[in-house]
């Protein structure tokens, strides 16, 4: 109904409008407009075991996003969040394609990480694993290029800008990503290995804990003054028909004034099943998973898709660095009803230590999630 009451609207000032999967597209003057976007309703129980982590409820993202098509081999893109009572740009770019290539100049997230390349949209679980988030380098403005064929993805790019944890200072960072998928039987297997370099951080490294409600951080490091880094990610992930599995292991390499060089490394593997029969979508164009389409739509003779996951994910920056230690066991249950719909119930069991100290809570929460 919205996105038809929209479309009305969108006619009666002269464009040509048309619905889409995922969006609306306008035509005037041969250019292509399309707008659309991403609510999530997010709510969590924490039985805590020492630290009180307030449940609660919140949006977790309220996306808007508008993009354009410019002659044949231009194109824009703005996307703006205004979760938690203010907005936040989170892609705002241009680029320029030709054959299976693309420049892309703006604000954009660096190439690093299977499950950071997939959008939130199409996620497993209601958060990624621990280590993704805590060596997310988050959307910085920069250069970037990249060009795939039907047996690799490469993309590598400059960036600067300055993180959301961080203060006013010019950041530098450097990263690649390169990437294969190859059938084998009725089978798919990606591999893919990526880099990060970053220089003039000034920041800490900090544990998600995999919830959003709360932002408490169970392991941590000290602010690490003019912080450089180099971060690894070697990546897989199998599909054969409804059964998946993805697992990423990182290793990163930091220094800092007064820190000599050290590291930490985390990982995780996760394994899925459809009990619907459908299965993940993989894009070998981005090196990346996409929409899962039900088979049959919930109320069109069918149940939807049905996704049952589990996830074991590791985090280790002990040593030099003095962050702790934390494990994480989760597990999912998804349901995708058709029609940018879906609803996601997720548990997590914590072991976390620092300093000696223990804490091992279990969180419960619930996703109620609508893309258009």
């Amino acid at each position: 109904m919205l996105k038809k009451t929209t479309i009305a609207l969108l006619v009666l000032t002269g464009l040509n409008v048309s619905a889409a999967k995922g969006g609306i597209i306008m035509a005037k003057d041969h250019i292509n407009y399309k707008f659309g976007g991403r609510l999530m309703f997010d709510g969590a129980y924490y039985d805590d075991d020492k630290v009180d982590m307030q449940s609660g409820t919140e949006v977790r993202r309220a996306r808007m996003y508008f993009a354009g098509k410019l002659k044949e081999n231009w194109d824009f893109i703005l996307q703006v969040d205004y979760a938690g009572n203010k907005s936040t740009i989170k892609a705002a770019h241009i680029g320029y394609s030709w054959n299976n290539s693309k420049l892309t100049l703006g604000n954009q997230l660096p190439p690093f990480s299977l499950q950071l390349q997939t959008s939130s949209k199409w996620q497993t679980f209601t958060t990624r694993a621990t280590p993704v988030l805590t060596l997310n380098p988050d959307n910085s403005f920069g250069l970037s290029y990249k060009t795939h064929s039907d047996k690799f993805f490469f993309k590598t790019g400059v960036y600067g800008g300055t993180a959301s944890n961080s203060d006013s200072r010019e950041r530098f960072i450097l990263g690649a990503r390169l990437t294969t998928a190859r059938n084998l039987g009725k089978s798919l297997n990606h591999l893919g290995l990526s880099y990060l370099h970053t220089e003039r951080e000034e920041s800490a490294f900090k544990s998600s804990s995999e919830t959003h409600v709360s932002g408490y951080s169970f392991i941590d490091t000290d602010t690490i003054s003019n912080r450089s880094s180099d971060r690894i990610a070697a990546e897989y992930a199998y599909v054969n028909g409804s059964l998946s599995a993805q697992a990423e292991y990182f290793l990163t390499d930091v220094r800092g004034k007064g820190l000599k060089k050290t590291s930490l490394d985390g990982y995780y593997g996760f394994v899925s099943w459809f009990a619907t029969g459908d299965t993940r979508r993989y894009s070998k164009s981005s090196g990346a998973f996409g929409e899962i389409k039900p088979n049959k739509e919930f109320g069109k003779g069918g149940s939807g898709a049905i996704e049952i996951a589990a996830r074991y994910s590791s985090l280790d920056m002990t040593g030099k660095l003095n962050g702790g230690k934390q494990d994480n066991i989760a597990a999912e249950l998804n349901w995708y009803p058709g029609g940018g719909l879906k609803f996601m119930l997720n548990h997590t069991m914590v072991s976390a230590e620092k300093d000696n100290d223990k804490d091992k809570p279990s969180i419960t929460q619930f996703r109620a999630q609508v893309t258009f």
